[in-house]
């Protein structure tokens, strides 16, 4: 028997079904990110639709602003407009409201195994 070296792709990034508006998850994912970032709650609830490399970036940030002594916030999403880019990813541009201030969130949502997957999230 010989070894035969086995390599796999994490991911497969195939243009799949319809899976319809993501407006509702983008606004999900938006808060529980932007709460979290600025000292709030784990992202636990959201991990399912974070790429690992942006979860492990993002709890670093979180880790980050904890140890600063930030209370935690509550966010609000005000508005949000998805434009799909291609049949397998869309771009979203989220106002959320923080602590009676307005943040721009941009976030790139890609299908990845017949689900949508966040791939990239900026909180400004």
């Amino acid at each position: 028997m010989s070894a035969v070296p086995v390599t796999a792709t994490p991911y497969v990034r195939t243009p799949a079904r319809n899976l319809g508006n993501p407006a509702a998850l983008a606004c999900t994912v938006a808060k529980a990110v932007t709460e979290s970032v600025l000292g709030g709650s784990e992202l636990s609830a959201v991990n399912r639709w974070l790429e690992p490399q942006l979860r492990r970036r993002l709890e670093r940030q979180r880790s980050l602003t904890r140890r600063a002594g930030r209370p935690p916030v509550t966010a609000h999403v005000r508005r949000a407009r998805v434009e799909r880019v291609s049949n397998g990813a869309a771009e979203v541009a989220l106002v959320v409201d923080v602590a009676g201030r307005s943040r721009a969130v941009a976030m790139r949502l890609e299908v990845v195994h017949q689900r949508w997957l966040t791939t990239a999230i900026d909180v400004l």
